[in-house]
Formats: C-alpha cells, sequence, structure tokens
C-alpha cells in the first residue's frame, strides 16, 4: 500500500514538473503548425508597386519575418505579413518566412511557427 501511494506520489510529481516546464507528456498529440497562403507569389516587374498578403491560421496574432535568404530589393515584409513595395531589381529570390504569435500562451503544445519558402521572381 505505502509503495503504491509514493509511486503516485511519484506520477504527480513528473506531470507536475513536465507541465510547468513546457513539455508534452507522453501520449500527447500536439497539432502542427499551420499553413502560410498564399502558397505561391506572383511574378513583379522592375519598377511597377507589388503587393501580396500573406497569412495563416493565427489571423491577427501573425508576426512575420523573412528568416532566410532575401527579399527583392525594395520590397519589405511587414509583421502582419503585407509584402509590398517597388522592386528595383531583376532576378529570381528565394526566402523563407515564418509566423508566430507574439504570445505562445502557456500550454503543454504551445503554438508552433508556422513557415513557408518562396521565390518571386521580378521581370524587367
Amino acid at each position: 500500500m505505502e509503495s503504491s501511494i509514493l509511486t503516485l506520489r511519484l506520477i504527480f510529481a513528473l506531470a507536475l514538473g513536465l507541465f510547468f516546464l513546457g513539455c508534452s507528456p507522453p501520449g500527447t498529440e500536439c497539432p502542427g503548425a499551420p499553413d502560410i497562403s498564399p502558397s505561391t507569389l506572383d511574378d513583379g516587374n522592375v519598377g511597377v508597386e507589388y503587393s501580396a498578403q500573406l497569412s495563416s491560421d493565427y489571423g491577427d496574432d501573425d508576426n512575420f519575418a523573412v528568416v532566410d535568404g532575401t527579399l527583392p530589393p525594395g520590397l519589405e515584409l511587414a509583421a502582419d505579413g503585407l509584402l509590398a513595395g517597388t522592386p528595383t531589381d531583376e532576378g529570381a529570390y528565394d526566402f523563407e518566412v515564418e509566423t508566430a504569435p507574439e504570445d505562445l500562451g502557456d500550454t503543454q503544445c504551445g503554438p508552433q511557427p508556422a513557415s513557408a519558402a518562396y521565390t518571386l521572381t521580378i521581370n524587367p
């Protein structure tokens, strides 16, 4: 009987520790990251204003940033996902964007960052 109580206390302490560390207990299914849309971007032209709105299931909590690669010169990505500006150089530009809520919450799984890779072609 005493060993059963000790075992239960140990399991409870372990579960409580995992919760406060933000770890998922064994067997917990955590949802994956949402998709970013659109999946592809329309081509742009040098000297012509360009605009594309990126979004994810995080909605108003989106916090977009370029995490790899380079945007075409003259374009900027705002935290709300608006990719806009006037391209100055032609070429094919590869970049990756990521978004996650600014407040990751206090759930066991926590929101997962969403990412997408793009190639944006700027024509003459």
